[in-house]
């Protein structure tokens, strides 16, 4: 048996808001979420996959949805999930979206 190639994308990704959070997900297979925005800036707190698509770069296109959805909203990232704050701290184009404590 061999495994299957990934077969999502950003496009794949639905957007979830409300007024005091939010979430990205692909239902079924995995989810990334905030809270926020309070001042301009979302704290980006969880995101999990599950086990049947792991480490086939779901988390990946959740983390470019939300860089996505911070541009477009023109919000900083408070990256309290550990895998966000990882994503963005090496990433040095994406050092304008990290909120200032």
């Amino acid at each position: 048996m061999t495994d299957q190639q990934n077969v999502f994308s950003v496009s794949d990704v639905k957007t979830e808001l409300a007024q005091t959070h939010g979430r990205l997900v692909i239902e079924g297979v995995g989810e990334l979420t905030f809270i926020g925005p309070h001042n301009g800036v979302i704290d980006a707190n969880h995101t999990v996959v599950s086990p049947n698509h792991q480490g086939k770069g779901i988390a990946g296109l959740l983390f470019k949805a939300l860089v996505s959805l911070a541009r477009e909203q023109q919000w900083k990232i408070n990256p309290t999930c550990s895998y966000i704050a990882k994503k963005l701290e090496s990433n040095e184009a994406l050092q304008d979206l990290v909120a200032k404590q």
